[in-house]
């Protein structure tokens, strides 16, 4: 019967574990303005398109 309790108590840290991981892990995506700065910076898009897009994400 301990066995069973242990095992349980086992789980259900391995599970908040689970769940803590991976709600940090979602924190850490970066935002939708990072991306279009970085693909600005790293030359994929023009200025004009930079624009355009910055323009639509603020508004």
């Amino acid at each position: 019967m301990i066995i069973f309790w242990v095992l349980v108590v086992i789980g259900i840290v391995f599970l908040i574990k689970f769940t803590v991981d991976r709600t940090s892990s979602r924190s850490q995506e970066p935002s939708a303005m990072e991306v279009l700065k970085r693909r600005y910076a790293s030359g994929e898009i023009s200025k004009e398109e930079y624009d355009e897009k910055k323009k639509d994400l603020i508004s």
